[in-house]
């Protein structure tokens, strides 16, 4: 059985079941369908996943474009072209403009990054089609703010020591940006304690320590070559940050670290991020 509109808008499918001597019809245990009609493209929807970006060509937003009917209902099956622009920043692909083509579809998404700082840039949806007179403009704004500097600071009060202070444990914030780490330098002052062992866990490490490197050994200062990520901390449901852990494994007599001040330097290719851990 077909069906038909002359209105958009939406409408609801009821079935009722019907016995009788020679048929039996069941009602339908499922949920009554919904039906929508829409009527012919005559306007355009732009909408953002997020009103605020950083400026750090990384972090982006998602551009969506619908076509719409004189209801405001999405014209699922339109066919045509969409040009989009921004004032600031670029799509995907490096431009500040594009073609959004639409083929029997109803919307179209896609990323908009920049690099340059503005508190509103406007983005623009135009249609201008001639063969079927369907012409329309939408705007939308985005912001995008200054990137955060990248740094690494020392969580006070986040040092545990266990098995007579052999094993340090103290987290770090990153900030600003993930740090593609290269190597640390850690320093202390006892000489008679040695580092044998440096562990990382951070964001992506599903609670486990990754990588894990012997350091056989090794006596004040210590310089590590060391090829891993440490991810930006990121607020949890809580809004408090998923930091970073480090642990630092010392051998020697029973409290050799007690007390001890350990110097520590990240480095990447761009910087280096020095810290202070105390051992109380």
């Amino acid at each position: 059985m077909n069906l038909y509109s002359t209105a958009s808008g939406n409408t609801t499918i009821t079935a009722d079941g019907i016995e009788t001597s020679t048929a039996k019809t069941i009602q339908s245990q499922a949920p009554n369908p919904v039906v929508e009609f829409y009527s012919d493209a005559s306007g355009l929807r732009i909408s953002k996943s997020k009103s605020s970006v950083i400026a750090d060509g990384v972090d982006y937003t998602v551009i969506t474009v619908a076509i719409i009917d004189e209801s405001e209902n999405i014209v699922s099956n339109y066919s045509g072209t969409i040009d989009l622009t921004t004032g600031v920043g670029y799509f995907e692909g490096g431009n500040a403009s594009t073609t959004l083509v639409f083929d029997e579809e109803g919307s179209k998404s896609i990323n908009l990054y920049s690099e340059d700082i503005s508190e509103s840039a406007t983005v623009t949806a135009e249609a201008n089609d001639t063969d079927s007179g369907f012409t329309a403009t939408a705007f939308t704004s985005v912001s995008f703010t200054q990137p955060e500097t990248k740094n690494i600071t020392f969580v006070e009060g986040s040092v545990l020591s266990t098995e007579q202070y052999g094993l340090i444990r103290f987290e770090i914030e990153v900030t600003g940006a993930d740090v593609d780490l290269t190597s640390m330098l850690i320093s202390w002052s006892e000489t008679k304690a040695l580092l044998d062992k440096i562990e990382i866990m951070s964001l992506s490490s599903s609670g486990t320590y990754f990588p894990i490197i012997n350091t056989d050994s090794a006596s004040s200062p210590h310089t590590e070559t060391i090829s891993t990520i440490l991810y930006r901390s990121e607020n949890d449901i809580n809004n408090i940050p998923d930091n970073s852990f480090i642990l630092l494994t010392f051998i020697g007599t029973p409290n050799i670290m007690k007390h001890e001040t350990i110097y520590v330097t990240f480095y990447d290719n761009e910087n280096s991020y020095p810290i202070t851990v105390y051992v109380p």
